[in-house]
């Protein structure tokens, strides 16, 4: 079981929680007041896969389950680099540049978000 009392664990808690509530006000704010400015609906999945990382970050630090600490930290690393995809086509559309739509980052963006959804899960340490 965690222990509470431990400031260490503590902090590993507090930090995504924080980050969680944060998250879940940004979506709502640009849902409510910005929904149609540019790159808005990509900053809401970039916010949601943090969530989801966020999310896999506490139940991996809560759960005293190796299997499941197992996968939720997987999970948690596909969220992650998700995030990061999804933070460069934000930036991209918010910017108005497009880079995002040149064939070297949209194959390095696949590649990227790819292998780790393949290679996350099979990694054996």
């Amino acid at each position: 079981m965690v222990s509470f009392s431990d400031p260490v664990t503590l902090a590993y808690l507090l930090v995504p929680v924080f980050t969680l509530g944060t998250q879940v006000w940004l979506i709502y704010w640009i849902y409510t007041k910005q929904w149609n400015e540019p790159a808005s609906k990509w900053f809401v999945l970039m916010f949601s896969a943090g969530i989801v990382w966020m999310s896999a970050l506490v139940l991996h630090i809560l759960l005293d389950d190796p299997a499941l600490e197992t996968a939720f930290y997987f999970l948690g690393v596909i969220a992650a680099v998700a995030t990061a995809a999804f933070f460069v086509v934000t930036a991209s559309e918010y910017t108005n540049t497009g880079f995002h739509r040149h064939p070297v980052i949209k194959w390095t963006l696949v590649a990227l978000v790819s292998s780790v959804v393949v290679l996350a899960p099979t990694n054996q340490y």
